[in-house]
Parts: C-alpha cells; structure tokens; sequence
C-alpha cells in the first residue's frame, strides 16, 4: 500500500496486539459500534485465521 495512503488513512485503523484491538472493540461498542471490519495481514490463510482465532478469543 503506498504510504501517502496509509498515513492518511491512519486514524481509521486499530493496530495492536489482540487484545488492545478487543478493548478498542469493547469501547467503541459502549459507544454504539455495531459493525466493524476486520482485516488481519499475513501471508497464508493460516497465520490469518490464527489471528483471527486469537482476537476472538479475547472478544469473548
């Protein structure tokens, strides 16, 4: 992605571990989040699912 892109773009993404995205996720939900999209980077679907796997985890 080009970095012009990405910086400005910054402030609407949620980089962290799985769980400072799920208290980001929490607090956005007191606040009326109902939806949100999830897109994780990795280079085969396992790390993705894997990823995936562990915010859940921490969502629950």
């Amino acid at each position: 992605m080009d970095k012009l892109v990405l910086e400005q773009n910054k402030q609407r993404f949620v980089i962290g571990s799985s769980q400072e995205v799920a208290e980001f996720l929490h607090q956005q939900e007191e606040l009326g989040l109902t939806e949100a999209m999830l897109i994780t980077p990795g280079y085969d679907k396992q790390t993705r699912f894997q990823s995936f796997e562990r915010l859940a985890k921490e969502l629950l």
